[in-house]
């Protein structure tokens, strides 16, 4: 994508091994064809989109990997919505809650509220596919049981906060979407 619009330019692009060219200001509708088209899904169909409702940055191009994943959950459930919303509302209730016991926990030095606040967490992390969380909480569970590493636990648990957040944002997205 480029603010250039000659020929020239496009010819320099495509010569220097660009798949194909699309100019500023873009139609959102021109650039999702060129994606399926170069994608090989040129048969699919394409609807229209009005401007307003295609959220694309003209300046800084975004890829979005979205930390949660309800493929267990769905399994674990047979697809059954309303469990699913019940746990998504319940995930978004209770680990905000399990967020501010662990910094509770660090702030008084409470291994014992750290070690059972990562305990409880666990599962539901597990749930929403938040593997790399879960693994730090685990870890954190297992020094909290120790008493021990404790200089690791303010990044630790920014870490499972700031993850936990983004997940938040991610599942109450999803809970709109679920379907009863």
């Amino acid at each position: 994508m480029t603010a250039h619009v000659s020929a020239s330019e496009k010819e320099k692009c495509l010569a220097a091994g660009m798949n194909d060219y699309v100019s500023k200001p873009f139609d959102p509708t021109e650039v999702k064809n060129k994606i399926i088209e170069l994608s090989g899904k040129a048969n699919e169909s394409v609807t229209e989109q009005p401007l307003e409702e295609v959220a694309i940055s003209q300046s800084v191009p975004q890829t979005v990997t979205k930390l949660t994943s309800l493929s267990f959950l769905n399994e674990m459930s047979g697809g059954n919505a309303d469990f699913i919303k019940e746990f998504l509302s319940l995930f978004l209730t209770n680990i905000p809650v399990s967020i501010d016991e662990l910094e509770e926990g660090l702030k008084n030095k409470d291994f014992e509220k750290i070690r059972q606040s990562a305990h409880k967490m666990k599962p539901s992390l597990n749930y929403v596919g938040l593997k790399d969380t879960y693994e730090t909480v685990a870890t954190l569970e297992k020094y909290a049981r120790e008493k021990s590493n404790l200089e690791d636990y303010p990044a630790m648990i920014k870490k499972i906060s700031d993850e936990c957040s983004v997940a938040c944002i991610e599942l109450e997205s999803e809970l709109k979407n679920v379907e009863v």
